[in-house]
């Protein structure tokens, strides 16, 4: 099965996608829970069967890395960026990038604003009020 992040779209043997890891959605559900309410996705959300996320959705501060410098997702980690702010059509380039300009509460981990650019397209910016 092809990896694909269920956020922005990217293929794990996409150009520019080689460093990332793909991570699935818990399956204990106290932090399945947490992290469908950091992606702003209802408990009732229908899914397809295999969903995972790409290290792009979460901070540094929410890996460890080993002795030979391999990352590895820590286990109360918690993804950043909410379903809300992709736009399929600004997400699906190689070259899309996002980059967290202010996090409110590193518990909670959301947040408040991020730019999306893409190559070709003009900056985008939203604004999460929470």
């Amino acid at each position: 099965m092809v990896q694909q992040c269920y956020l922005c779209k990217i293929y794990k043997h996409q150009a520019g996608a080689e460093s990332l890891k793909f991570h699935s959605l818990p399956k204990n559900p106290e932090r399945r829970k947490r992290w469908l309410s950091a992606l702003g996705f209802e408990e009732n959300h229908q899914f397809p069967k295999r969903v995972e996320l790409c290290s792009k959705h979460f901070g540094e501060n929410a890996f460890v890395y080993g002795s030979e410098g391999q990352k590895t997702l820590k286990r109360d980690a918690i993804p950043l960026i909410s379903h809300s702010l992709f736009d399929p059509a600004v997400s699906t380039s190689s070259e899309s990038s996002v980059s967290p300009e202010k996090q409110e509460d590193s518990d909670c981990s959301t947040i408040s604003a991020i730019s999306i650019t893409c190559e070709g397209t003009p900056a985008k910016k939203k604004v999460i009020h929470g």
